[in-house]
Order: C-alpha cells, then sequence, then structure tokens
C-alpha cells in the first residue's frame, strides 16, 4: 500500500517533484550509511590499538588511517548540510529528520528499559 503512495501522490502534485523528494529522501539515507560506517571503522580502529593491537593483526587494511575515515565523515556531513540550502531537498532533509527522530523515540519508549 505505501508503495503505491507516490504514484497516487504524483496525480496531485508534480511528477518532478514526487521524483526530486523521493531522491532527496534515498539521497539521505546513503549518506547517513556512509556516515555511519566511518564512525564505525575509526571507532573499531582507535579501540584496537587502544587495547595493544597492531594494523596487521587484522584481516583488511585501512590505508591512510584515521585521515580517511574522518575526511569520508566530514565530506559526508557536508552533503547532508548542504541539503538544507537546495530548497528542492529540504522537505526530503527534513522528512528524514523526522522519521529518525520518530525511530529513536519509539525505541526509547517501547524497547529501551526491556532488557
Amino acid at each position: 500500500m505505501l508503495g503505491a503512495l507516490p504514484g497516487l501522490l504524483s496525480e496531485q502534485f508534480a511528477p518532478e517533484t514526487i521524483f526530486t523528494n523521493l531522491l532527496g529522501v534515498a539521497a539521505f539515507t546513503m549518506v547517513v550509511v556512509w556516515m555511519s560506517i566511518c564512525l564505525s571503522q575509526f571507532n573499531f580502529r582507535r579501540q584496537w590499538y587502544k587495547q595493544g593491537h597492531t594494523a596487521k593483526e587484522l584481516g583488511f587494511a585501512a590505508p591512510l588511517f584515521p585521515i580517511v575515515p574522518i575526511l569520508g565523515f566530514v565530506f559526508c556531513f557536508i552533503t547532508c548540510i548542504s541539503m538544507v540550502f537546495d530548497p528542492s531537498m529540504r522537505i526530503s532533509f527534513i522528512g528524514c529528520l523526522l522519521f529518525i527522530a520518530a525511530c529513536y523515540a519509539s525505541y526509547y519508549a517501547f524497547y529501551h528499559n526491556k532488557s
């Protein structure tokens, strides 16, 4: 049912607007995922080295650590912020932020203290 909603809305609104908003949602979520990958890589390697391990013990290389994950996170963050300044992407940005806030709120309301 929800998958048909964009098609239904495109009859009421301009198809270009719907396409732009869907593209903005996809772009924002993709950038947030890459930000989390950069942050995870940075935190993992930092903890790994604090525990006394070396990079040679890992099965994969991360050249130029910590520069690459930091730059990746910063550039992804700049990309997210630039969506605010693009009027055609602003609605998608705000909608995604509201959805993320709703997900966190529902988690804390229903699952946080059930351990």
